[in-house]
Protein backbone atom coordinates (compact mmCIF):
# COMPACT_ATOMS: atom_id res chain seq x y z
CA UNK A 1 0.00 0.00 0.00
CA UNK A 2 1.57 3.78 -0.63
CA UNK A 3 0.66 5.99 1.37
CA UNK A 4 0.46 9.61 0.22
CA UNK A 5 3.27 11.58 2.36
CA UNK A 6 3.26 14.81 0.09
CA UNK A 7 3.12 17.81 2.04
CA UNK A 8 1.45 19.90 -1.02
CA UNK A 9 0.04 18.46 -3.99
CA UNK A 10 0.23 21.51 -6.92
CA UNK A 11 -2.07 21.03 -10.30
CA UNK A 12 -1.07 22.67 -13.27
CA UNK A 13 -2.88 23.34 -16.76
CA UNK A 14 -0.93 23.40 -19.73
CA UNK A 15 -1.98 23.66 -23.43
CA UNK A 16 -1.40 20.06 -24.75
CA UNK A 17 1.51 20.92 -26.98
CA UNK A 18 3.41 22.45 -23.81
CA UNK A 19 6.49 20.19 -22.92
CA UNK A 20 8.17 22.25 -20.56
CA UNK A 21 5.72 23.09 -17.33
CA UNK A 22 5.66 19.98 -16.08
CA UNK A 23 8.89 18.94 -16.29
CA UNK A 24 10.22 22.05 -14.89
CA UNK A 25 7.53 22.25 -12.01
CA UNK A 26 8.80 18.47 -11.00
CA UNK A 27 12.15 19.75 -11.16
CA UNK A 28 12.01 22.72 -8.62
CA UNK A 29 9.75 20.50 -6.57
CA UNK A 30 12.05 17.89 -6.39
CA UNK A 31 15.17 20.32 -6.30
CA UNK A 32 14.18 22.44 -3.18
CA UNK A 33 12.96 18.69 -1.62
CA UNK A 34 9.51 20.61 -1.00
CA UNK A 35 7.57 17.65 -0.37
CA UNK A 36 5.45 18.87 -3.08
CA UNK A 37 3.34 16.62 -5.68
CA UNK A 38 2.75 17.61 -9.33
CA UNK A 39 -0.28 17.14 -10.99
CA UNK A 40 -1.18 18.11 -14.89
CA UNK A 41 -4.26 18.55 -16.93
CA UNK A 42 -3.54 19.37 -20.59
CA UNK A 43 -6.07 20.98 -22.94
CA UNK A 44 -6.21 20.46 -26.48
CA UNK A 45 -3.78 22.86 -28.34
CA UNK A 46 -3.02 22.77 -32.14
CA UNK A 47 -2.65 26.07 -33.49
CA UNK A 48 -0.93 28.86 -32.49
CA UNK A 49 -3.99 31.62 -33.53
CA UNK A 50 -5.44 34.41 -30.73
CA UNK A 51 -8.69 32.55 -31.00
CA UNK A 52 -7.54 29.05 -30.01
CA UNK A 53 -5.26 30.59 -27.08
CA UNK A 54 -8.94 32.26 -26.39
CA UNK A 55 -10.59 29.31 -26.50
CA UNK A 56 -8.04 27.97 -24.34
CA UNK A 57 -9.05 30.21 -21.63
CA UNK A 58 -12.70 29.00 -21.59
CA UNK A 59 -11.50 24.90 -20.66
CA UNK A 60 -9.86 26.48 -17.30
CA UNK A 61 -12.92 25.62 -15.33
CA UNK A 62 -13.33 22.37 -16.52
CA UNK A 63 -9.92 21.33 -16.37
CA UNK A 64 -10.08 22.65 -12.87
CA UNK A 65 -12.48 20.79 -11.61
CA UNK A 66 -10.87 17.60 -13.19
CA UNK A 67 -7.63 18.44 -11.18
CA UNK A 68 -9.66 19.26 -7.77
CA UNK A 69 -10.28 15.46 -7.94
CA UNK A 70 -6.80 14.86 -7.27
CA UNK A 71 -7.19 17.11 -4.33
CA UNK A 72 -4.50 19.67 -5.11
CA UNK A 73 -3.74 22.54 -3.04
CA UNK A 74 -3.24 25.09 -5.67
CA UNK A 75 -4.33 25.34 -9.42
CA UNK A 76 -2.11 27.44 -12.19
CA UNK A 77 -3.02 27.67 -15.01
CA UNK A 78 0.35 27.39 -16.83
CA UNK A 79 -0.16 28.80 -20.42
CA UNK A 80 1.82 32.29 -20.29
CA UNK A 81 0.24 33.96 -23.30
CA UNK A 82 -3.22 32.61 -22.22
CA UNK A 83 -3.11 34.73 -19.05
CA UNK A 84 -2.86 38.15 -20.92
CA UNK A 85 -4.35 37.76 -23.93
CA UNK A 86 -7.23 39.65 -23.29
CA UNK A 87 -5.27 42.47 -21.44
CA UNK A 88 -4.63 43.25 -18.16
CA UNK A 89 -6.92 41.86 -15.41
CA UNK A 90 -7.63 38.61 -17.68
CA UNK A 91 -4.92 36.71 -15.35
CA UNK A 92 -7.06 37.96 -12.24
CA UNK A 93 -10.24 36.58 -14.19
CA UNK A 94 -9.14 33.40 -14.60
CA UNK A 95 -7.86 33.04 -10.97
CA UNK A 96 -11.25 33.47 -9.61
CA UNK A 97 -13.10 31.15 -12.25
CA UNK A 98 -10.43 28.49 -10.72
CA UNK A 99 -11.78 29.15 -7.44
CA UNK A 100 -15.52 29.68 -7.95
CA UNK A 101 -14.88 25.97 -9.94
CA UNK A 102 -12.92 24.10 -6.89
CA UNK A 103 -12.74 26.56 -4.03
CA UNK A 104 -8.99 25.53 -4.60
CA UNK A 105 -6.93 28.82 -5.14
CA UNK A 106 -6.16 29.53 -8.55
CA UNK A 107 -3.08 31.48 -10.51
CA UNK A 108 -1.52 31.69 -13.52
CA UNK A 109 1.76 32.00 -15.15
CA UNK A 110 1.26 35.73 -15.48
CA UNK A 111 0.09 36.13 -12.58
CA UNK A 112 2.34 34.29 -10.28
CA UNK A 113 5.42 36.32 -12.04
CA UNK A 114 4.00 39.77 -11.66
CA UNK A 115 3.57 39.13 -8.42
CA UNK A 116 7.49 37.70 -8.13
CA UNK A 117 8.18 41.20 -10.21
CA UNK A 118 5.91 43.37 -7.76
CA UNK A 119 7.68 42.05 -4.61
CA UNK A 120 10.89 42.32 -5.76
CA UNK A 121 10.25 45.78 -6.55
CA UNK A 122 11.64 45.21 -10.20
CA UNK A 123 10.78 49.03 -12.20
CA UNK A 124 12.39 47.90 -15.51
CA UNK A 125 12.42 44.55 -16.82
CA UNK A 126 13.64 42.85 -20.08
CA UNK A 127 11.73 40.25 -21.79
CA UNK A 128 13.30 37.23 -24.62
CA UNK A 129 9.81 35.90 -25.61
CA UNK A 130 9.45 32.69 -27.87
CA UNK A 131 6.08 34.08 -28.95
CA UNK A 132 4.85 35.21 -32.21
CA UNK A 133 4.96 38.70 -33.04
CA UNK A 134 0.79 39.30 -32.79
CA UNK A 135 0.73 37.88 -29.24
CA UNK A 136 4.35 39.83 -28.31
CA UNK A 137 1.68 43.03 -29.18
CA UNK A 138 -0.47 41.88 -26.24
Amino acid sequence: MVIDTWQQKIGVIVPSWNTVMEYETQRLCHMGQTGASVHAMRIPHTADTEDAVIWMGTQVPAASRLLAHAKVDVICYGCTGGGFIKGPGYDQEICAEIKAATGIPGTTTIASVTEALNLLGAKRISIASPYEEWLNEK
